[in-house]
């Protein structure tokens, strides 16, 4: 009975061990999630209001609401709008189209702020995406940024939110996202 306790006990460590591991969010880090559909790529960049305050210079604390956000959103995507860009060799130069926006609540370190989009021009999901990120990365020492495929009906990839398929840093902000993996 002892032993089953002890087993029993150390599998919900692990367990909750492995979902804090799968589900992290790191401080000094972007992300890019993103959902490839059959013929359409939506997505959203994910920025904590400290990184956000670091670059504009804003005050955004925990429990913001899309009001405090509202003077400083066209600001910050108009920024996001000038780092970031997806093109392809098939199709050309995606435009990225924001959409609403969002808030994850993360107690250690603070909020992130997402900001959704939808890639215009994709008609057919091309094999390889050109994808060029200096938002933050280029802004904020020792900052990077990951991408990760959240979604891909073609890959048969659901609900990934802890695999990454690109990382940008600095010195490494091109880079080539292969859609037939992950």
């Amino acid at each position: 009975m002892k032993n089953l306790k002890t087993r029993l006990v150390l599998f919900v460590l692990l367990f909750l061990a492995f979902q804090s591991i799968a589900n992290a969010h790191f401080p000094d880090q972007s992300y890019i999630y993103l959902q490839i559909h059959e013929n359409s790529i939506t997505g959203y960049f994910e920025v904590t209001t400290k990184d956000l305050n670091k670059v504009f210079g804003t005050d955004l604390k925990a429990g913001l609401t899309e009001e405090d956000l509202a003077p400083h959103l066209a600001k910050i995507q108009e920024y996001v709008f000038q780092k970031a860009s997806f093109t392809s060799q098939g199709e050309g130069d995606y435009k990225i189209k924001f959409m609403e926006t969002g808030f994850l609540r993360v107690n250690v370190f603070g909020d992130f702020v997402q900001l959704k989009f939808i890639l215009e021009g994709v008609n057919k999901i091309q094999e390889k995406i050109d994808v060029k990120y200096e938002a933050f990365v280029k802004d904020i020492p020792g900052h990077t940024c990951l991408l990760v495929i959240e979604q891909n009906k073609k890959t048969g990839v659901a609900n990934n939110e802890s695999i990454h398929s690109l990382e940008f840093s600095s010195n490494n902000t091109k880079q080539e996202l292969l859609t037939s993996e992950g």
